[in-house]
């Protein structure tokens, strides 16, 4: 779908630091939604949004796990004595750039070889990784059941808070990289970096054999209510990870997204504790009934209005068109035949001969723009029935200096300045000190212009009266993203 192409830039700022989400850091009580605007994103657009955000998540949990086999990987390049070659060779196989391994295990293996000169394979590291993500799992269960000891011991020893004397007679895992906090990161990871892997003096081999001593010792007649009550809390737990995690992907995903930071977006998170491995942490979450997609929606149309637009009749809808006004009663004569232009077969017209604006300058310079186009610039007015009015530079027109006489004053859907060459606007913008016409009513009358097929291929843009800086391409993009919203 070519209209949204607005959102590959997304793909250029995927890995920038995490965004950290503190429910501190965002206003209490505040809504997700907007007050009633006079145009809305099409159903089109608003499903694009979440297409596209379902493909950031993609990305992030990719790169999650990908930064976890880094660690293995670490770990396993310690173990055989290339710890410090390690940062080189991490370079090569993983990067900012790239949610992926870059190389093959093989080809680390190969390193590794050449690292270390003793034979690894391409099984031994695949072996390692997944040895070390069952070893860091089950070292994650004992840190977990240690935190929930006191709801699960049923017995008269106290708290069970040391594991250290079933070691006498349950095999430990010293073979493997073991993280207990390894699987639940919660961040989106720019940099990459790995976990060093911590030393751990009770982690089981044996899990089964694991449980069946710890249920006796906590009182319980078997293990199968023991270990369905530790999934129990476990769901729980990571229910609540997934959320920490969307939570992160969601605020990092909009704030390079609609250029919004966290303090004003406008959220409402639930504070919660989440067990992250080693001990318990406070998050701020989404709820669990919160609406990504309207949330989205919002966030865009904030982005597209700032300050500029609000739900007040001063800007009604018009057709396909919003409403801009001016209130200067002065008013000087028009030769309509002179401004008078027509669409033709994808070009703009004037008296059937396509229309090429001066080139030399015969105006000021435009107030106000960051730069100005050599010549071939004009002010441009359209109405709010999609008819364009072109300044000329006819001797009866030189008294027309400002944009409310193109049209006698009356409401418009846009004005600005202009040039064209062979019949299609090479050059655009929304500057008109009268009408000052928002981001909005640009989007629209560049959408009715679209439409006409009447820019050239190289066609630039200047928009005026705000703070981001959108390419005409984009902005065009960004107009096929919405709708005005009528009496319906």
């Amino acid at each position: 779908m070519n209209f949204l192409k607005i959102f590959t830039f997304i793909l250029s700022v995927l890995f920038l630091n995490a965004i950290p989400v503190h429910a501190s850091e965002l206003p209490e009580n505040t809504e997700t939604t907007s007050p009633k605007l006079p145009f809305r994103l099409t159903a089109e657009a608003s499903h694009q949004l979440m297409e596209d955000f379902d493909y950031f998540q993609k990305l992030s949990d990719t790169r999650r796990e990908n930064i976890e086999t880094l660690t293995f990987l670490n770990a396993y390049a310690h173990k055989i004595g290339i710890g410090p070659d390690f940062t080189t060779i991490q370079s090569w196989i993983m990067n900012t750039e790239s949610p992926e391994i870059m190389l093959p295990l093989a080809t680390i293996a190969q390193l590794f070889n050449t690292k270390s000169a003793k034979k690894v394979t391409e099984h031994d590291l695949r072996d390692y990784i997944e040895g070390s993500k069952k070893a860091s799992h089950n070292a994650f269960l004992v840190k977990f059941i240690q935190h929930h000891n006191m709801s699960l011991n049923k017995g008269d020893s106290g708290l069970l808070l040391d594991f250290s004397p079933l070691g006498g007679f349950i095999e430990l895992d010293s073979d493997h990289c073991i993280d207990a906090s390894i699987h639940f990161d919660t961040s989106f990871m720019g940099a990459v970096s790995c976990h060093s892997p911590p030393g751990m003096t009770f982690v089981p081999k044996d899990m089964d054999t694991f449980f069946k001593t710890l249920a006796v010792k906590l009182g319980y007649d078997n293990s199968e209510d023991l270990i369905s009550l530790i999934d129990d809390l476990e769901a729980d737990n990571n229910d609540k990870i997934e959320r920490a995690r969307l939570t992160h992907d969601f605020m990092h995903f909009a704030e390079k997204r609609f250029h919004i930071t966290g303090t004003t977006m406008g959220l409402s998170l639930e504070t919660s504790d989440v067990f992250l491995g080693e001990s318990m942490a406070s998050n701020g979450m989404l709820p669990k009934d919160f609406d990504i997609e309207t949330a989205f929606q919002n966030m865009l149309l904030k982005q597209l209005t700032g300050s500029q637009l609000d739900s007040s009749t001063t800007h009604g809808v018009v057709g396909e068109f919003l409403s801009c006004f001016q209130d200067d009663p002065n008013l000087v004569k028009i030769f309509p035949e002179l401004l008078d232009v027509h669409f033709e077969d994808g070009q703009i017209t004037r008296d059937e001969v396509p229309l090429t604006t001066p080139l030399e300058d015969t105006l000021p310079p435009l107030a106000g723009m960051t730069h100005t186009p050599k010549g071939k610039k004009m002010i441009w007015a359209l109405n709010l029935e999609g008819e364009l009015r072109i300044h000329s530079d006819e001797k009866d027109c030189a008294v027309i200096s400002n944009h409310h006489h193109l049209f006698e004053g009356n409401d418009l859907a846009c004005a600005g300045w202009i040039a064209v060459t062979n019949g299609k606007i090479t050059f655009i913008n929304n500057n008109s000190g009268h009408y000052h016409p928002t981001l909005i009513h640009f989007l629209f009358a560049l959408k009715h212009f679209k439409d006409l097929d009447i820019f050239a291929p190289n066609a630039t843009s200047e928009l005026i009266g705000s703070t981001q800086t959108l390419s005409l391409p984009e902005l065009i993009n960004l107009s096929e993203m919405i709708e005005v919203v009528g009496d319906d």
